[in-house]
């Protein structure tokens, strides 16, 4: 092999080398920002299932799409969720409720709640 193929082979490896550090930088960067998003994509899931349990017709219980706005991180595991969800009242009719709740994350899915209100 003379001398210009073996630059060119070991300029191609630095090049492969490169490029699996970047995407591995890339996707460790999109992992920790994607976790902080779920985290609170999950709170807001566990605040819907609180919600749903305290209400006069649980089934009929319609939640906002997921937005950003609507659960804060507290830190150390602690969220509060803040929404609304329209649900049929004791005389069927369709009211909208606003909520708020105290979530905190321990581990493994499991959550400890804290002041849920609801108001109508």
């Amino acid at each position: 092999m003379d001398s210009t193929n073996k630059e060119k082979t070991k300029n191609q490896t630095i090049g492969c080398i490169s490029i699996i550090v970047i995407v591995f930088i890339f996707a460790v960067f999109v992992s920790s920002c994607g976790s902080e998003h779920n985290s609170k994509q999950n709170a807001f899931l566990m605040a819907q299932q609180l919600v749903t349990e305290k209400l006069k017709a649980p089934t009929t219980a319609k939640f906002p799409a997921y937005e950003d706005r609507f659960v804060t991180d507290k830190g150390e595991g602690n969220y509060t969720v803040a929404s609304y969800v329209d649900s049929q009242n004791s005389f069927g009719a369709m009211i909208r409720s606003n909520f708020r709740v105290e979530l905190k994350y321990l581990k493994e899915n499991k959550w400890n709640s804290k002041n849920l209100t609801i108001v109508p």
